[in-house]
């Protein structure tokens, strides 16, 4: 099971890998969207980024025209692996409709958790998380 940001690196490296089954919790699809709603959150501009080069934030993250351009370049343009992605409804850092849109366009299997967090930390959420690594592998 891969959860996260390691999602997001394992789509960059793995794309052309034939992978037998793959298991995402709360993964980060898309991180030129999570990147440009970090700026938004910090009121920060694309133009901005680039001349400052790095941007400490308000909530601990510090934005980097780095690792913005990075993701840029580097957007998933394919996964033909068979994957099943656990996500919760309240996840902050990946939107319902990224996660939709990847499920739609790779032929994943998504179980969405209504009120669970992009964190499974709750002892409710770990029973779910058990029960559907228990049914997944």
């Amino acid at each position: 099971m891969i959860e996260s940001l390691g999602a997001y690196f394992s789509l960059l490296a793995y794309q052309d890998e034939p992978i037998q089954k793959c298991l995402f919790l709360s993964p980060v699809l898309d991180m030129v969207n999570l990147i440009e709603n970090m700026m938004n959150w910090a009121g920060v501009d694309a133009s901005t980024l680039q001349t400052e080069k790095e941007i400490p934030t308000s909530f601990g993250e510090t934005l980097s025209w780095e690792y913005y351009s990075f993701a840029k370049q580097n957007e998933i343009s394919h996964w033909s692996s068979p994957t099943v992605i656990l996500y919760g409804s309240k996840d902050n850092l990946t939107n319902r409709k990224t996660v939709e849109s990847f499920t739609a366009q790779y032929g994943c299997n998504l179980t969405v958790i209504e009120d669970g967090e992009h964190w499974f930390h709750t002892s409710e959420q770990l029973d779910v998380l058990k029960k559907w690594l228990e049914q997944n592998i």
